[in-house]
């Protein structure tokens, strides 16, 4: 592209100067007094046309010189350089200057690498890899509970299959007097459902696993334990944050059908899971793809 062109032409002496330059090259004017310096003969005594277009490029200037029949080009770093070297062709009629110029040294293109995008998630076929996670819920001991869980999963497309261990932290149900039952939860569950490797997941799970109770404050207090059986379903959001590694947060309801009952002697029941059984998961999964 043509960058601040400034045009003049002058016919004075026998010269006939057709002079295009971009703004802060020598003018017309300084031109055509180098033109006349470098005459052989009078300028009165000289018939001579000529036209110049010089272009800004991104590594210099360029120059298109047309005097007489012969059209060249001649290059230069400096405007002001290739103005002397233009001076001295068109004096001289289209011969070499006394100096040429040399070509300015090429300057390779900056390169600009992108990183290629991640492949888009239906792409991947088979993926599986691990998972460790936070839980806080209720219905799996006394209180609002805490625990952890790590799992292993696996996928084909968009469904997924996976098993997971949790452990969950012992609250106590109070009877009096600083008396009570420390009831705690471990157990596998299994989950099957819909699993796009990116945002939105839905599943079912079955959980089974055993309940455990010790008795504090008692005289020769006991522990026991009785089986957890449990099914539902849920939902959460799956966010990729660095290659492989993703953030997942979820939330689960299930039904126990089974669940143990903790007791003081034959009647006094102390603690018995409620039917529904509520948790949030939030934690980190690592991807194989």
């Amino acid at each position: 592209m043509w960058v601040g062109v400034a045009a003049a032409r002058v016919a004075h002496a026998g010269v006939d100067l057709a002079w295009h330059a971009p703004a802060g090259c020598p003018d017309e004017a300084a031109v055509r007094t180098q033109i006349v310096e470098n005459l052989d003969a009078p300028a009165d005594q000289i018939d001579l046309a000529a036209a110049v277009d010089v272009v800004a490029t991104s590594e210099g200037f360029v120059a298109q010189v047309t005097a007489g029949d012969e059209t060249r080009e001649l290059t230069g770093t400096s405007c002001s350089e290739l103005a002397d070297a233009i001076a001295v062709i068109v004096a001289r009629g289209g011969g070499e200057p006394r100096a040429p110029l040399a070509p300015p040294a090429a300057r390779p293109e900056p390169r600009v690498v992108a990183e290629p995008p991640p492949a888009p998630p239906h792409n991947v076929e088979w993926n599986g890899g691990l998972r460790v996670a936070m839980l806080a819920g209720n219905g799996f001991s006394p209180d609002t509970g805490v625990g952890g869980e790590l799992g292993a999963w696996a996928s084909y497309r968009a469904f997924a299959a996976e098993l997971a261990a949790e452990r969950w932290r012992a609250t106590t149900a109070d009877v009096a007097m600083g008396t009570g039952v420390e009831v705690g939860l471990t157990a596998l569950a299994a989950r099957v459902g819909w699993a796009p490797v990116r945002h939105v997941r839905t599943w079912v799970v079955g959980e089974l696993g055993s309940q455990r109770g010790m008795g504090i404050g008692f005289f020769g207090a006991t522990g026991g334990s009785g089986r957890w059986v449990a099914a539902g379903a849920g939902g959460g959001v799956h966010w990729p944050i660095a290659p492989h590694v993703a953030a997942v947060g979820s939330a689960e309801l299930e039904v126990a059908f089974e669940r143990p009952r903790f007791s003081i002697g034959a009647d006094a029941t102390v603690y018995e899971a409620p039917r529904l059984a509520e948790r949030l998961r939030f934690g980190l999964e690592l991807s194989w793809f």
